[in-house]
């Protein structure tokens, strides 16, 4: 069974297949304010948000099951409705990620996702110690 969040506040507009506006969630495992436009038009979704996530409690909401405590800004800009079809970009900054009393801290992590001439996909994850194509 999955988590019910409360205190989740949606100011938007949907009109013509688009969504846009603000979403904002004042939970006792997280909290997040966002900025999100979704476009409905094509044949898979295309989004974009920006977002400041805190202290996004895992084990509570049920993503993991040990004790792991999120905190990040995000900018994702993609197509697509599931990671076989993603993409376009996915950054996480400014990343503290707290497990048990072990802390791991980072600038940035992006993952890239496109198609070459050839119709082949390309992954691509940077983040400020190292990349991988």
């Amino acid at each position: 069974m999955g988590y019910g969040y409360s205190n989740i506040d949606v100011d938007g507009v949907i009109q013509k297949k688009l969504f846009s506006g603000d979403l904002k969630i004042d939970d006792s495992s997280a909290s997040l304010i966002s900025n999100v436009a979704i476009d409905f038009n094509g044949d898979v979704p295309h989004f974009n948000v920006l977002g400041d996530l805190q202290n996004l409690d895992m084990q509570r909401v049920k993503l993991v099951k040990g004790r792991m405590v999120l905190t990040a800004l995000f900018d994702l800009n993609f197509y697509g409705d599931n990671i076989d079809n993603f993409i376009g970009t996915a950054k996480i900054l400014n990343v503290s990620l707290v497990k048990d009393s072990s802390k791991i801290s980072f600038d940035s992590l992006t993952v890239s996702a496109s198609v070459d001439s050839q119709q082949l996909k390309i992954l691509s994850v940077i983040n400020n110690s190292f990349g991988y194509t």
